[in-house]
């Protein structure tokens, strides 16, 4: 027979664990991404590969990862790039890449701190040099040269993915990935 007091605590405990699992999880999952990350830029094999972290930018190739992550590494055919934002009412986050010129896929995800993502684009919609700005609300920017990323969450991460096929690939995308600049901008004058 089923009491109040049985109810109410099964109540809580489905209270509980969906605030745990549907709104707490995502941002455990970003946060162990990100102390995975920078541990790997600043510890792993990085010999062959260069600087793995340059003015607020990762430069990640999953051959170079630590050797112990390699059961759950990335692709070993896509080279990363990654920037870190956080924005706010006084600031926006730029970010500046150079889209390949090869013909290899390329695609950019913006996601927001709650792992959403708040905008994609590839090698398909874009060419050239492309720059992002993305903001915390929705403010009249109409600069027709930007591409204009509202988010929801004032932090996030901006993954950049390159796929090559030949070693000859792979270092034409890195040289014209090292071109990307992450910086905040301050709306204050």
């Amino acid at each position: 027979m089923w009491t109040i007091r049985d109810t109410c605590v099964i109540l809580v405990t489905a209270i509980v664990v969906h605030l745990l699992i549907v709104w707490q999880t995502p941002d455990w999952i970003m946060e162990a991404f990100e102390r995975q990350l920078i541990n790997n830029a600043k510890y792993g094999d990085n010999t062959a590969c260069g600087e793995t972290y340059v003015n607020g930018v990762y430069y990640i190739d999953p051959k170079c990862m630590l050797k112990k992550d390699r059961g759950t590494m990335p692709n070993l055919d896509v080279l990363y790039t990654i920037c870190f934002y956080q924005v706010d009412a006084n600031s926006d986050y730029m970010v500046t890449t150079n889209v390949p010129t090869e013909k290899n896929f390329w695609v950019t995800h913006v996601y927001e701190e709650d792992t959403t993502i708040a905008y994609y684009i590839n090698n398909d919609d874009v060419e050239g040099e492309m720059t992002l700005q993305i903001a915390r609300d929705n403010g009249e920017k109409n600069n027709k040269n930007v591409i204009e990323v509202t988010s929801s969450t004032n932090t996030g991460m901006v993954l950049i993915r390159a796929f090559y096929a030949t070693e000859q690939e792979k270092k034409a995308l890195d040289k014209e990935r090292r071109k990307t600049r992450c910086y905040v901008q301050s709306l204050i004058n």
